[in-house]
């Protein structure tokens, strides 16, 4: 197809295209539609972060009969006492602090939840191609659809104006 052959209409077809073409990768990108490997790997540890201060919360709640605190004293509350300790720190403290505690029940969901984490990481990179080409094919279905649509109405809506002129009319 020759650029220099093309109407009005159709230049009009292909300026809108390709704006609507810098419109669907520009909020792909900026929405971070396709998965990457380090997106993932934000992901992995922003949750296990999360899972950290979970672990680190119950097992403050798991100490509580034994460390004498008041009930209207939240886990919160007794979490920002430790605030220049990490999660990890605060249950190795706790754990020392309070030895007679049964903290196994704890520990065990932790690892639990941090093992699940770590297989789905593993699963999510495993499937990250996939994933990546089931997107771009979105991506494109996303621009393409209605690129084709537009051109079509316009194709349709000429044939049906020509269809009502008279024979004898000229083609302005």
């Amino acid at each position: 197809m020759n650029l220099k052959n093309l109407n009005g209409w159709q230049r009009l077809w292909v300026v809108v295209s390709a704006a609507w073409l810098l419109f669907v990768v520009g909020v792909s990108i900026a929405g971070d539609v396709i998965p990457t490997a380090d997106g993932l790997e934000f992901r992995l540890g922003r949750n296990t972060r999360n899972l950290q201060r979970e672990w680190a919360l119950a097992t403050i709640e798991a100490a509580r009969p034994a460390s004498g605190i008041s009930e209207q004293t939240t886990t919160a509350q007794i979490k920002s006492a430790y605030e220049d300790l990490s999660d990890t720190e605060i249950v190795e403290k706790v754990h020392s602090s309070f030895p007679s505690v049964n903290y196994e029940r704890v520990d065990s969901d932790y690892r639990e939840k941090l093992d699940g984490e770590q297989t789905r990481h593993q699963e999510r990179l495993y499937a990250l191609a996939l994933e990546q080409a089931k997107n771009i094919g979105l991506i494109s279905l996303a621009w393409f659809a209605p690129s084709v649509g537009l051109y079509l109405l316009g194709w349709a809506m000429a044939w049906v104006w020509r269809g009502f002129k008279l024979k004898g009319e000229s083609n302005e």
